[in-house]
Order: structure tokens, then C-alpha cells, then sequence
């Protein structure tokens, strides 16, 4: 079921790390960068239900096991883009 409505702070705070990046980031480069570890791959996963996040699969050098790695949609940086635009936003974001 897709959610909508837009992201909550700490879902702002993974998009701006995915914003900053300069490659697709795994879910354990995320945790790296500050996001807790138990709830990386929840808020991962609403954002991808809710379009600010792309998801590609990638062969990983462990056992051959296919690895997610997350970008920022062009929906997830209007996004983030327009609630700086409303002042929903800190400035610098």
C-alpha cells in the first residue's frame, strides 16, 4: 500500500543524506551517517513507498547475494525542495 503525506524529520534527515551523496548508498553507509540502525530499512522502505527514494539491486562480493543500494527520486528532492520553499524546513537544507 503506498503512503503518502510528506516526510517526517527523520525521513527528511535520510533524504538529505541520499541528497548529499555522491553515488547510491547502501543501507549500511546510511547508519554510518548518522540514521540508527534498527530503523534504517523501515524509513527506506516508506520512502520508497512514497516515490522520494529509488532502489537498485546490486551483486555484492558476499556469497554473490544481491545488495540494495538507495538514491533520492527527482519526487524526494521536490520534495525536500519545496519545504524548504514553505519555511517546513531548516535553512540550508
Amino acid at each position: 500500500m503506498a503512503r503518502t503525506g510528506f516526510p517526517t524529520p527523520t525521513e527528511i534527515q535520510l533524504m538529505q543524506i541520499l541528497r548529499d551523496a555522491p553515488r547510491a548508498l547502501s543501507g549500511a553507509a546510511i547508519v554510518r551517517q548518522g540514521i540508527k540502525d534498527g530503523s534504517v530499512y523501515v524509513l527506506l522502505s516508506r520512502l520508497e513507498d512514497k516515490g522520494f527514494v529509488n532502489v537498485t539491486r546490486k551483486k555484492s562480493e558476499y556469497a554473490g547475494l544481491e545488495r540494495p543500494y538507495y538514491r533520492l527520486s527527482a519526487k524526494g528532492l521536490r520534495a525536500l525542495d519545496y519545504g524548504r520553499d514553505l519555511g517546513a524546513l531548516p535553512a540550508g537544507i
